[in-house]
């Protein structure tokens, strides 16, 4: 498969995507750079990456990213309408001392479109309580980013938003739906065993001192 990458000198946003090898990925990544070009907002590079397992991947690709923002998407999400870049843009720039937006989504299981998710913040997150929602829902500033950690993957999101919290504050919010995530049998969370889970509520309960 033939992907153009593209790359800016100095874009205002760039869009991260880890990728992994499995027989639908070609299929994904066509989709996904498809909805990505049809953005009306034009001022992005994108950074597709394949590095290790997930932590590893958005890491290294949040390291060679330039724009003043950074989106994170799967390789199986897509943006939901033409103007989801814009959108985003829209309220960093009506907002510029909020550091990270967390935008509503939609699910899609290969079948259909379904389960719509307006993001939330908790103060319980901590807990592995995950109202924001997957990483295709956040966007964040392009500077003093908390490194994600890479040896978690069961509850590896709600650890980096809670550690972005300490650092940043609460997200802004993004109620317009704006990006559609694929969920299926590939993904990560439905390969882990329960001893993995309860070894990575095990470890979050170590580190913030909270009871899971």
């Amino acid at each position: 498969m033939q992907i153009k990458i593209i790359k800016m000198q100095n874009p205002k946003i760039s869009i991260v995507i880890p990728y992994h090898d499995i027989p639908e990925t070609a299929f994904f990544l066509g989709r996904l750079i498809k909805s990505i070009e049809q953005q009306t907002f034009k001022d992005y590079e994108i950074i597709l990456e394949k590095h290790g397992r997930m932590a590893e991947t958005y890491n290294a690709a949040i390291q060679k990213s330039k724009g003043e923002i950074i989106k994170l998407m799967g390789m199986d999400d897509y943006f939901f309408h033409p103007g989801a870049l814009e959108d985003i843009v829209k309220i960093f720039d009506f907002f510029p001392d909020s550091w990270w937006v967390i935008a509503s989504c939609i699910h899609n299981n290969g079948q259909r479109i379904l389960n719509p998710h307006m993001p939330a913040w908790n103060d319980k997150l901590y807990e592995g309580h995950n109202t924001v929602g997957g990483f295709a829902c956040v966007s964040f500033r392009n500077y003093d980013v908390p490194k994600i950690d890479e040896e978690l993957d069961w509850v590896v999101d709600c650890d980096w938003y809670w550690r972005i919290y300490q650092k940043h504050g609460v997200p802004r919010g993004l109620e317009d739906m704006n990006v559609v995530i694929g969920i299926g049998p590939h993904q990560t969370s439905n390969t882990l065993s329960d001893d993995q889970k309860l070894k990575e509520h095990s470890i979050m309960r170590e580190r913030y001192g909270k009871r899971i």
